[in-house]
């Protein structure tokens, strides 16, 4: 009783100190640019420890009001230049901070994702996962961490593989950024989980736009970019260490990077990183889950030279896991497929303890990333940049049953044996044509070899593609404006085997793809961004030619050679309105009409010799998803906080008149959180209480034909409460988490195992970050 007497003192715990202080501070400056002192409008200054922030003004002037004395973390953010962050002791009345920015290397059109920082576009609609946010849910999955922002749910199969998914659309037409270079591998599958390492990750953002004009074809969602903290830019060393525990699955992670810059030459910099992950069999409230445990090893390493006016940067990353399949959703007869169907556990729960071994079925997957980049500013042109990236990956699926052979090794060949190669090339220029007038473009082009062994799925193929592109956005006194044409060409090379006959086929795409949008400062407090942008994406080969077993999926998939390019208009209307002290909104009002939408429908039920499993087929039809996300937040005084999300999605296909099939589920949450600044040594000290509610999902299709309907009805709505502690005392950090704080039972529509079991029940994770 005495700890928990202690934790909730810590907690809930209050100080006269606080109380006390005059907070009658006023901190203001300006912020400009570091190569020529030119100021930055509408520049987000943020203070972290007070979750109070700003836009400058025309001029690049800011002022926040109303502060206590002390410490503080001042982040410093613009749309065309790198992120910056500094502590700052605030004790004079009047305290001047002027900051200097310089200009951002890349730039993206819709989400970003990780690596060097990634401007957000101004005319799009933009959500991001803070460094703060982020170190309490240390731990999680990519998919889970973007899950807590408003239009993004999660496609899941089974408890420890999840991909994000953007207002509805999720794996090829989603864009990753794995720093600043596009995250290439056999993510078309709906449990091929992004092989990227959160924990490397100081911000997420998504750009939930129509296409990317910057990185490529495909993005018809938007694109996701996981960044990475700036390299250090003082001599000296320093590091962070994160240790995670969580109950359920007893997984354990340890995660920690050192950094540090040269004495001697203070153009050079280097980090070095590495994360160990590991957990058992989960369990919802009532039983285990079979084989359900996972392994991961995951390393990185940059070393980086930038002196103005260049700067060179070599990149590695390594991505190692091993992930246990669900055993029951792996059947035998049609009768054994029935009865799970029908069972509310899985079939042999009763026998299932927990295990840290991971038996057939399972996943094994290494992705490998190597970056070369090198830029230098031109006198009168502007900054360019080329990029060399290489990527391998090695995907290998077991199935439950007999394996298929050994290996020279003497282990079990894998059912499916992918690699992929993949090969980039970019080179681009940034440029100010004119003082309102910034130009950016440049070419690219991508060499891809995909190899299959074991069971036919899908053929191997090569891929060859070319690009370029052109952005030009003008800056007024209260506008922004942008426009941005591409062109992309794909020659495809695949090659199959039907009744012992190779099968040779080539195919071409070519299209062009065009946005345009416009950023207005209605006032200091509200901004309005509207964009309106064409995309279009290729069918990928699993679409075109898959053909059998996707055993981690635990269906049966069959493609449609005949399928055409999809091709899509994506309307954006955006508010964020930010008081600088109290009340935080932003809304998106979204539009999006497809032409050859091609997804995934039920095809009844399908015999193999490995089994009895669901039958999914590809196909096209006219499609429009209609939304809308908002995000709320009212600082109700100096303590209380409160937050509230909400997403709607309508997703109808326009040719058979009726929904679409897995889709999101509408839903909302909301938080309320109570925050000590400080209580003697400890700092930051808060307690915050979520809840989630997600609503059945009744939107789906009409069709009584057997054959193709779902093989269960959508599960009912479901309600989640949270709760969340945690307090900071010098260099560590301390947090508690609770998810799924009642333990009660449910099932998620868009999980691709809920026809065989429930969700997890509790989970409870400690977790402590320690900075050096």
């Amino acid at each position: 009783m005495k700890g928990i007497y202690s934790l909730l003192l810590l907690a809930f715990g209050l100080t006269s100190g606080v109380w006390a202080q005059d907070c009658q501070i006023t901190l203001s400056g300006q912020i400009l640019t570091s190569e020529d002192n030119k100021p930055l409008a509408y520049a987000s200054i943020q203070i972290k420890e007070l979750n109070q922030s700003v836009l400058t003004d025309s001029t690049g002037r800011y002022e926040l009001d109303h502060i206590c004395p002390g410490t503080y973390t001042i982040v410093c953010d613009h749309v065309m230049c790198d992120h910056m962050e500094i502590m700052k002791e605030v004790i004079a009345p009047q305290t001047e901070h002027n900051f200097y920015l310089e200009a951002h290397i890349h730039r993206v059109q819709e989400v970003e994702i990780l690596g060097e920082k990634v401007p957000e576009v101004p005319t799009q609609a933009v959500a991001s996962v803070t460094a703060k946010e982020l170190d309490l849910m240390r731990g999680v999955q990519l998919g889970d961490a973007l899950a807590k922002l408003p239009g993004i749910n999660i496609l899941k199969t089974g408890p420890s593989i999840s991909k994000p998914i953007i207002h509805g659309l999720h794996s090829n037409r989603i864009l990753i950024l794995n720093n600043g270079i596009r995250q290439e591998g056999q993510q078309w599958g709906s449990e091929h989980a992004p092989e990227i390492d959160p924990f490397i990750a100081t911000q997420l953002t998504v750009i939930k736009g129509s296409n990317s004009l910057r990185y490529g074809p495909g993005a018809m969602a938007g694109v996701i970019l996981v960044e990475p903290a700036p390299i250090r830019l003082e001599p000296g060393i320093e590091g962070k260490l994160h240790l995670v525990g969580s109950s359920n699955g007893r997984q354990g992670a340890i995660s920690g990077h050192i950094e540090g810059r040269s004495a001697k030459d203070e153009a050079l910099s280097w980090r070095v990183q590495g994360t160990g992950r590991r957990g058992g069999n989960f369990h919802t409230p009532d039983y285990y889950l079979e084989n359900t445990g996972l392994q991961e090893f995951n390393t990185s390493a940059t070393l980086s030279y930038k002196k103005i006016p260049h700067g060179l940067e070599l990149y590695y990353s390594r991505f190692d896991s091993k992930i246990g399949i669900l055993s029951p959703a792996h059947l035998g007869g049609a009768s054994d497929l029935e009865r799970a169907l029908a069972s509310p556990t899985p079939l042999g729960a009763d026998t299932v303890d927990f295990t840290y071994d991971i038996a057939r079925p399972y996943q094994r997957v290494i992705h490998h990333l190597a970056k070369m980049r090198g830029y230098k500013r031109v006198p009168g042109l502007g900054k360019i940049s080329a990029t060399y990236a290489f990527q391998y990956n090695y995907r290998r699926e077991f199935d439950k049953h007999r394996p298929r052979g050994v290996d020279r090794d003497g282990k079990d060949k894998a059912e499916l044996d992918f690699q992929i190669y993949t090969h980039t090339l970019e080179l681009v220029m940034e440029g100010t044509s004119h003082q309102k007038w910034e130009t950016t473009g440049g070419v690219s082009g991508i060499y891809q070899n995909n190899f299959l062994t074991g069971r036919p799925f899908i053929p191997n193929y090569v891929l060859i593609g070319g690009e370029a592109f052109v952005i030009e956005r003008l800056n007024l006194d209260n506008w922004e404006f942008e426009a941005g044409l591409r062109y992309d060409y794909r020659w495809l090379n695949s090659a199959r085997e039907i009744r012992g006959i190779d099968i040779f086929t080539i195919q071409t795409f070519q299209n062009v793809s065009g946005s345009i949008g416009a950023l207005y400062q209605i006032n200091k407090q509200l901004q309005a961004r509207i964009n309106i942008g064409r995309g279009w994406r290729a069918p990928h080969v699993n679409e075109l030619y898959s053909d059998g077993l996707h055993h981690g999926a635990g269906a049966v998939e069959r493609g449609d050679s005949t399928l055409v390019p999809e091709a899509g208009i994506k309307s954006i209307l955006s508010f964020t309105y930010n008081d600088g002290d109290k009340f935080q909104g932003d809304l998106s009002i979204y539009h999006h009409s497809f032409q050859n939408f091609i997804y995934k429908k039920p095809g009844g039920i399908d015999r193999t010799i490995r089994g009895t499993f669901p039958l999914l087929i590809y196909t096209q039809t006219q499609a429009q998803l209609t939304g809308a996300d908002i995000s709320l937040s009212y600082q109700l005084n100096e303590r209380i906080q409160w937050e509230g999300k909400g997403s709607y999605l309508r997703a109808w296909n326009v040719t058979e008149d009726e929904p679409l099939v897995f889709m999101p589920a509408n839903r909302f949450s909301q938080a309320l959180s109570y925050t000590i600044e400080e209580m003697g040594s400890w700092k930051n000290t808060f307690l915050k209480v979520s809840f989630q509610h997600v609503l059945e999902q009744k939107n789906i299709p009409f069709d009584e034909n057997p054959e193709a309907r779902d093989w269960l009805p959508p599960p009912p709505a479901y309600s989640l409460w949270g709760l969340q502690a945690g307090s900071s005392l010098g260099p560590l950090e301390l947090s508690l988490t609770i998810d799924n704080l009642l333990n009660i039972r449910y099932r998620d529509y868009l999980n691709r195992f809920r026809y065989y079991a429930d969700e997890l029940g509790r989970n409870i994770t400690l977790r402590a970050n320690f900075s050096f």
